[in-house]
């Protein structure tokens, strides 16, 4: 083989080293804890309304029905407190909490609820913010005209609003809202709530919408710190609050109005809803009934009734009066 000679050594200078900067690492984001909420808690969930209207049972007795919680004998400041913080739930490890968190200032606003529900005369202020028309006049009446007087008898919804902010006044003390400007928020609420339509809602939204939660002593437990609350315990205490005034207006003031007006909507008014004193409707009722039996329908015996009912698959329906 040939020889291939001596192998000349190159001298090569290095390159330039460039510095790498470092590589910024992505923060990681803080995991926050998001408490399960319930459906019914969400902000847009609605309160259900369907049963303020068309209640027809008359009761003499103005105020809350008989069978309410406030007339049970065996109403006790620790289930008024249940009921209104749904510690009836049957999650048991939440209801300890909360029931330690209430135990003491809650079940003592509640003594005073039912202290003063009792005393409260509902019939003095109705009378006061919505009278009953004379109902001595329609009397002599024909239907027809009697029909068209008793119509016109609805009570306006200011004048219930106006009644319901008096009874609101009489039952809960002032450590229940808070303070006066809660008291205010609610109550503009609740003539909100009074003026909506057949088909309009009333969401968590605007049902806390302006409500401070701070100034609620009564749920932020015993210890309640000098400074600000921590956020643990300003998420339980809206979470509280929300399911009070769920019940204020669920347990409440739906039962109150109800148990003192019809409630309906009207035909050609774009489903406007009216409220008229039950009295009133009692008679509306009877002199349409006899219009309508008179006019347009017959009575029928039991033996009729009981033989059309066998020969019809179909079988009977109530009326309603609009």
């Amino acid at each position: 083989p040939l020889n291939p000679g001596p192998v000349r050594q190159q001298h090569l200078t290095p390159a330039p080293t460039v510095k790498e900067e470092p590589q910024e690492r992505p923060k990681r984001k803080r995991r926050r804890f998001h408490p399960p909420i319930d459906s019914h808690l969400q902000a847009n969930q609605c309160i259900a309304r369907f049963n303020l209207f068309y209640s027809d049972s008359f009761t003499p007795k103005v105020g809350l029905h008989n069978r309410h919680a406030f007339h049970a004998a065996t109403m006790t400041p620790e289930k008024l407190l249940a009921f209104m913080t749904d510690l009836n739930n049957p999650k048991g490890c939440k209801r300890r909490k909360r029931w330690k968190r209430l135990r003491s200032a809650g079940v003592a606003i509640c003594r005073q609820i039912l202290h003063l529900g009792k005393k409260c005369d509902y019939h003095r202020l109705l009378e006061r913010h919505c009278p009953l028309p004379d109902l001595g006049v329609v009397r002599n009446m024909d239907d027809k005209n009697a029909l068209q007087s008793l119509v016109q008898y609805h009570t306006p919804p200011e004048h219930v609003a106006a009644f319901v902010r008096g009874v609101l006044g009489k039952v809960f003390p002032l450590e229940f809202w808070g303070s006066h400007h809660n008291l205010e928020r609610t109550l503009s609420t609740v003539k909100a709530f009074i003026l909506l339509r057949r088909k309009e809602r009333l969401p968590n939204k605007r049902l806390m919408y302006g409500i401070r939660t701070c100034h609620l002593k009564w749920l932020h437990g015993d210890n309640v710190p000098k400074g600000s609350l921590s956020r643990t315990n300003h998420e339980a205490t809206c979470r509280l609050a929300l399911l009070v005034f769920r019940w204020l207006f669920r347990g409440f003031i739906i039962p109150l109005l109800r148990s003192n007006f019809y409630v309906t909507e009207t035909e050609f008014s774009a489903q406007k809803v009216l409220y008229y004193r039950k009295p009133v409707w009692s008679a509306f009722r009877t002199h349409s009934m006899r219009k309508l039996l008179h006019e347009q329908f017959r009575e029928l015996t039991k033996g009729t009734l009981v033989r059309s009912l066998m020969s019809h698959r179909m079988g009977f329906s109530r009326l309603r009066l609009v």
